[in-house]
């Protein structure tokens, strides 16, 4: 229990003169307070004069020493300690009882004790002494409170037996009457709560970040991905703010997988969206982390093969479906055109692997769902998000003219050809170079289907456009800073000698074929054949093709 210090020694010496007195007649504190203030409920002032913890004015210390015989040289030591004569406790006297006889029914009702319901008294007619009104609404309203607290106490609980003992010496000390030593006690057990929850807040810190490392050990997505929320929930002021700091990390975790190719950025990015879905405070965030868990697994299923690539796509599908569900054209066309092209572009790569019919229904649906999307972004009003999408759809045209032949083959590149250097328009290598880079290697795959239908001169410089574009853009996608990128661009330039080896203008064919292998082997180097099986299959088949065209030159 807290120790309360006197105001000063003479208070402090009068105080244990009155309590002498008083023990030595074998006086309570409620006759005392009857016969020196009139009012027996004032046995807690009582006692806080006895401890020294009041100042008096002159009139209330000589009624204590009239009533109890003191000496002179018991109140003398007083002077400079005394309350004016206008703070009298006369007036608190009055307004505490007009408050009392007020509340009494109250009381009564609420259960109660009579002490507590004096000392909350006491305390509003000290505050408000001329306003009878105010201080009675606050005293209602404060018994109602103290009623409240204590029903509750009484109450089954599930809090350690320690906070018990709290609650029950708090509401103890109310029911006597002494607030002030309640008020005082339960500050100080606070503040001992408080340096107890800073170094379990520390230890549990640690503990968690171990897990997050253990997780990522033990590759489970899942796991870290809960690990980091129960990590963030330790600060976070609000369920939007854990929301926002997930997904920041969500989002850092799939920018890692996208750009190096961690295999476990990746998963844990899906496992940090889905934890996103099941926190997300609203519809459209839920909606929002519906369309990254999308994207998630469709970079997966990107660089996986088989019916696992197909069944990544296809809960990718979903989630997208899930997102339009919330965000529709009409009442959120922004997100509905985002949601629409990443749909798309799930169509366009379950469609170029499926091949046949079927796959081009579905490049089809890519294309309009495309163009669905620049209903909404164009060029004037939203200038990158159209270029993103004027890109996604050169992409799927592309596809379409690499397996259409003809002049509808040629048109469909040639449309390709035009949307990548419309794309350009927005995306420069000195504001965006990355996304820069991106348009320029899709611009140099179109010319290499475009150059290997072409016969002489004007294919061979289509296909020499299209290296040297390809070689442009390792300016920015570099082996360390983008080593999945730089791997593409070594895959598309073996591609490309591959085309030059076998044009019509091409009278040595193994120069362009040695080339190619150079350029897929280091892409090899790059593709890992566990976690990135669809791109190193789709490498290591064109390096045997490569390999067998170069043995039947030397044969």
């Amino acid at each position: 229990m807290t120790i309360q210090t006197p105001i000063s020694p003479a208070l402090d010496a009068f105080g244990k003169a009155i309590k002498a007195e008083r023990l030595a007649r074998e006086w309570s504190l409620t006759r005392l307070a009857e016969r020196a203030l009139g009012n027996p409920d004032r046995k807690g002032y009582c006692s806080q004069v006895e401890k020294g913890l009041r100042n008096l004015s002159e009139g209330t210390i000589r009624s204590f020493a009239r009533v109890l015989d003191l000496p002179a040289s018991a109140t003398d030591p007083l002077t400079g300690h005394l309350l004016p004569p206008e703070d009298d406790t006369t007036q608190t006297d009055a307004a505490a009882t007009a408050l009392l006889q007020e509340v009494e029914a109250l009381r009564d009702k609420l259960k109660l004790s009579e002490a507590i319901a004096v000392a909350i008294a006491y305390k509003y007619a000290d505050g408000n002494p001329t306003d009878i009104e105010g201080a009675l609404k606050g005293l209602e309203a404060a018994l109602e409170l103290a009623a409240k607290e204590q029903q509750r106490g009484a109450l089954p609980s599930n809090h350690e037996d320690a906070a018990e003992a709290v609650v029950q010496r708090i509401n103890d000390l109310n029911n006597r009457g002494e607030i002030d030593t309640a008020y005082a006690d339960l500050h100080a057990e606070a503040a001992r709560r408080a340096e107890r929850r800073e170094a379990m807040l520390a230890e549990d810190t640690r503990i968690l970040d171990l897990l997050i490392t253990q997780a990522a050990l033990a590759n489970d997505a899942d796991g870290y991905a809960q690990a980091h929320l129960q990590r963030i929930r330790l600060d976070s002021p609000s369920p939007e703010d854990t929301f926002e700091r997930l997904c920041a990390l969500q989002n850092d975790r799939y920018q890692e997988g996208l750009r190096l190719g961690t295999p476990f950025a990746l998963t844990s990015a899906a496992g940090l969206a889905r934890s996103c879905i099941d926190i997300a405070p609203t519809p459209d965030l839920r909606a929002m982390a519906q369309n990254e868990l999308g994207t998630a697994l469709r970079n997966q299923g990107n660089r996986t093969s088989g019916s696992e690539g197909s069944a990544l796509m296809e809960q990718a599908a979903e989630c997208y479906c899930d997102a339009l569900r919330v965000f529709t054209k009409a009442t959120h066309p922004g997100n509905w055109a985002i949601v629409v092209q990443n749909l798309a572009l799930v169509l366009q790569t379950q469609g170029d692997r499926m091949g046949g019919l079927d796959g081009n229904v579905l490049l089809s649906h890519a294309v309009d769902c495309y163009r669905a999307a620049l209903g909404v972004f164009t060029e004037a009003s939203h200038p990158m998000d159209w270029a993103v999408t004027v890109q996604n759809l050169a992409i799927t045209l592309q596809i379409q003219g690499v397996r259409t032949r003809g002049p509808s083959g040629s048109a469909l590149l040639a449309e390709a050809v035009d949307c990548y250097r419309a794309a350009l328009r927005v995306r420069t290598e000195s504001d965006e170079p990355e996304r820069w880079a991106m348009t320029m290697q899709n611009l140099a795959a179109a010319l290499r289907t475009q150059g290997s239908r072409i016969d002489g001169p004007e294919g061979a410089a289509l296909l020499s456009e299209a290296v040297e574009t390809f070689r442009s853009t390792l300016r920015v996608r570099t082996e360390t800073d983008h080593p999945i990128d730089w791997a593409t661009i070594m895959q598309n330039l073996a591609l490309a000698e591959a085309s030059r080896a076998v044009h019509d203008t091409t009278a040595d064919p193994r120069t362009h074929l040695t080339a190619a292998l150079t350029h897929i082997d280091n892409a090899l180097r790059i593709y890992d054949p566990v976690h990135m099986s669809y791109d190193h299959t789709k490498a290591t088949r064109l390096r045997t093709h490569l390999l067998a065209r170069l043995a039947s030159l030397s044969s």
